[in-house]
């Protein structure tokens, strides 16, 4: 019998040849043109586990003319989604992702281990806002106050404010997030001279009370 769903399919739509196939020449001829594909299959397959011949979604069982689907819970992936997690990737392909977060799997680790090495990579956290803003607070001074204010005026557009008394070089700051942030994204940079007064109000021992005892702050 086939291995593989992906053969069991093909078996099956060759109908009377393969009913006629009593010695299984032609299952052993499928097999081996079949074979390069198997690996792809298992991914683009959705809830499939990897290796498996069988559709499988949870507990519930439907016949369909020999063919066992089971339904309940659904997979966590969709087609391909499994290739872009670390933790369930097959083995062949953690070399492929690891080339996304720039790192190189050592032949001698075992698989956990190469997975780990491609989570702690920081490419791995490439484009995120805590990745910004940890490459602009590199080049800052003082409490290195950066305000990242995502989707301003479109979906592909984020502003990164850094202060002037604390941004000794502003060209650095400019080119570190130029270099972290995703392709494609257009990046807004403001360097700001003072802190505004909703700013202060929050950091300044007093100054909301002493505010809120005027009526006006506009001089008599």
């Amino acid at each position: 019998m086939p291995e593989h769903v992906l053969v069991e399919q093909a078996y099956r739509n060759l109908g009377p040849w393969a009913r006629a196939d009593q010695n299984g020449h032609l299952l052993a001829l499928l097999k081996v043109l079949l074979d390069p594909l198997l690996s792809m299959d298992d991914i683009a397959r959705e809830g499939t586990e990897f290796g498996g011949d069988t559709l499988s979604l949870g507990g519930f069982s439907l016949s369909l003319g020999g063919d066992t689907l089971r339904l309940g819970e659904p997979s966590p992936y969709l087609g391909w989604g499994a290739l872009l997690d670390v933790d369930v990737a097959p083995e062949w392909a953690l070399p492929w992702l690891a080339q996304f977060v720039g790192v190189s799997t050592v032949s001698g680790l075992d698989v956990n281990s190469r997975r780990l090495r491609i989570k702690q990579a920081s490419g791995f956290h490439r484009g995120t806002p805590a990745s910004i803003i940890a490459a602009a607070k590199q080049y800052l001074t003082g409490g290195q106050t950066v305000e990242l204010y995502e989707r301003e005026g479109g979906p592909w557009t984020f502003r990164l404010r850094t202060y002037l008394s604390e941004t000794p070089y502003p060209e650095k700051v400019r080119a570190s997030v130029e270099a972290l942030k995703p392709a494609g994204v257009v990046f807004l940079y403001e360097l700001q001279s003072g802190l505004e007064i909703d700013d202060l109000v929050g950091t300044i021992d007093g100054l909301s009370g002493t505010i809120a005892s005027y009526s006006s702050t506009t001089p008599a």
